[in-house]
């Protein structure tokens, strides 16, 4: 179920971009360039115009945690390192910043230095729903379920319309066996997001635990059309169908 958690995990990076500013130079200009091209997808042309913003204006640290959040956006945790290293070094009270590369770190299987900076990006911002949700994703891939649950509720407690929260504990509560508990929040996740890709599956996943095979079948035709592969999709149904059984 892995690859499903860590695809939302990456729809995430679109609501952790530093916005656009209102251009006052050169490179802020460009930088906002950057950020248009990276909420139409258009990742590559994004990374070149937040790499010519730093050009410009090495100082830029919106910049480099763009270009870094490109680069997960593209699967490459290993590329957003660097670039979240000079983000803190330039401005190291910027909570986002921590949440990311502690996301990347999640990414790269290195979940002590992933909590580490999750921790410290929610004590610089206690508000910060989507530090809590990041570290409720480190958590889960670490296997620590509980905590995970725990991070989960509390970024659903600040944020209560945060449908990335919800589908992520349902993910938890499948893992645990607890599929019943799963089916509320992916059918909130869902009312919240209508094109959420990922709750289908999810949800799909916790019908089958529960046999519900019709309501399965509906979602994982959803969740393809929505851009799922199907072909993985079945593998992961097959091996739910197993457990169920």
């Amino acid at each position: 179920m892995r690859i499903f958690i860590i695809f939302v995990a990456f729809l995430k990076f679109f609501g952790q971009m530093l916005p656009g500013s209102i251009g006052r130079s050169s490179a802020e200009r460009v930088y906002d360039s950057g950020v248009r091209m990276q909420r139409l997808g258009r990742l590559d042309e994004a990374l070149a115009r937040y790499s010519e913003a730093i050009r410009l204006d090495p100082s830029l640290v919106q910049a480099y945690n763009n270009r870094a959040s490109a680069y997960l956006n593209m699967g490459k945790p290993e590329m957003a390192i660097p670039d979240l290293d000079e983000a803190i070094r330039l401005s190291p009270d910027l909570a986002i910043a921590y949440s990311t590369r502690g996301l990347a770190h999640t990414n790269l299987g290195d979940f002590g230095a992933a909590v580490k900076d999750l921790n410290k990006a929610v004590r610089l911002n206690p508000n910060f729903a989507d530090g809590y949700s990041s570290r409720g994703f480190a958590h889960r891939a670490a296997g620590r379920l509980d905590r995970a649950i725990n991070d989960f509720d509390q970024a659903i407690r600040i944020d209560d319309k945060f449908s990335v929260a919800y589908n992520n504990r349902a993910d938890v509560y499948i893992e645990k066996g607890e599929p019943d508990r799963a089916i509320p929040d992916l059918d909130l996740a869902i009312h919240l997001d209508p094109w959420f890709a990922v709750a289908y599956a999810n949800r799909a996943f916790a019908q089958t635990l529960l046999k519900n095979d019709t309501e399965a079948i509906k979602d994982v035709e959803s969740a393809v059309k929505l851009g799922v592969d199907r072909d993985i999709l079945e593998e992961k149904l097959a091996e739910f169908r197993e457990r169920a059984s």
